[in-house]
């Protein structure tokens, strides 16, 4: 079987003949050709970064770019612009105007967070004017080149729907300690915006239900210690259910993107119908045994992930490396919804010849 075909054999309910092995290698790529990523969704097809997921053996499926663009109607004003090592982010509106600030992180290869778009509650009042005149362009076009660009290699899942309210707030309106003092405090306005974002978000997923993607993405980086399953239930829970409904009634398979740790949030997941868990991070990043994952989740579920970050590195020996990535295979014997991946993204620094090795590990140790 391709790795386009054994992943296309697990969304089905089917067992494969090997594991699927698929990975973003995408911030790994750019620290490699020192060349730095942008932090939008709106950016051309990655050429080079297929053709060395390909020669590394390694199934493609996302950071491949969004196929819907994000536009805003009347009077608000939204601009993303780089100067130097700054990245800008300025929504203008009647209501007022906010921006956020990034800089560049020569050592993580990412955006750190300077200066937050929210730094009062009167800022809120800006976002949730700009929010409710959000407006969705299919670019379904952009899509039919992913696939056929990857071919075989490739399962490209539809992006580009934005973080849900409460994620939006947590991750990069106000952070973390921000949003929760806010959510206590003011109450009736946070709870009102919220509610407005995840409505619109709602149409994007529309709009994705019309594309001929096979999987739907949200990329809310959930994590338990930050979207505890409580703040879940309450801010996003509803969100997800409705998401959840419209991707399967069109067909389709609905994926959300994790970025930590999972303990009582995975089973909120199952509840809301979720089919597939990415970017799944076990012990010693993450907070619980890949048994324990497959446990908290279910059989049902598509685990997806894998591979601690700190196993990656050139200090952890290859024989331990191994040892880790069988630990997620052996899952197989449980229930075949399962994808080996990457953990969240393989980390700059990561030898190309460790990368190749995955695909000779899984084909031996990950084969039904």
């Amino acid at each position: 079987m391709t790795p386009r075909e054994r992943l296309l054999t697990v969304l089905h309910g089917e067992t494969p003949d090997v594991v699927p092995w698929f990975a973003d290698l995408s911030n790994w790529f750019n620290a490699e050709r020192k060349q730095r990523f942008i932090p939008s969704q709106d950016k051309e097809l990655d050429i080079d970064m297929i053709e060395i997921c390909k020669e590394a053996g390694t199934g493609i499926y996302i950071e491949l770019g969004g196929i819907i663009d994000t536009v805003y109607d009347g009077d608000v004003e939204e601009k993303q612009r780089i100067e130097g090592d700054t990245f800008l982010w300025t929504l203008k509106t009647p209501a007022g105007q906010i921006q956020e600030v990034r800089t560049y992180n020569e050592q993580s290869c990412s955006w750190d967070i300077a200066r937050r778009m929210v730094q009062n509650i009167k800022d809120v009042n800006v976002v949730r004017y700009a929010m409710e005149r959000r407006q969705f362009i299919p670019r379904f076009d952009k899509y039919r080149k992913m696939v056929e660009v990857c071919g075989e290699y490739g399962l490209p899942y539809a992006c580009g729907v934005p973080y849900s309210g409460l994620g939006f707030f947590i991750s990069r309106f106000m952070g973390v300690e921000n949003t929760i003092y806010a959510l206590h405090d003011y109450s009736e306005e946070m709870g009102k915006t919220i509610e407005l974002i995840n409505r619109v978000n709602l149409d994007a997923i529309e709009f994705l239900c019309d594309s001929p993607a096979e999987v739907i993405l949200i990329s809310d980086n959930l994590s338990s210690d930050v979207q505890s399953p409580t703040l879940f239930q309450k801010y996003s829970a509803e969100y997800y259910t409705k998401a959840a409904e419209k991707i399967h009634r069109a067909g389709k398979f609905f994926a959300v993107h994790l970025d930590g740790r999972v303990r009582g949030l995975l089973t909120k997941l199952v509840q809301c119908g979720v089919d597939i868990a990415d970017a799944l991070t076990p012990k010693p990043t993450g907070d619980l045994t890949p048994k324990a994952i497959r446990a908290e989740g279910g059989n049902n579920i598509i685990l997806s992930g894998g591979v601690s970050p700190v196993f990656w590195s050139p200090n952890t020996s290859e024989k331990d490396f191994i040892a880790h990535v069988k630990e997620w295979l052996n899952l197989k014997t449980i229930s075949p919804r399962l994808i080996m991946s990457d953990g969240d993204q393989t980390p700059p620094g990561t030898s190309f010849q460790r990368i190749k090795l995955m695909k000779d590990i899984v084909e031996e140790y990950g084969r039904y």
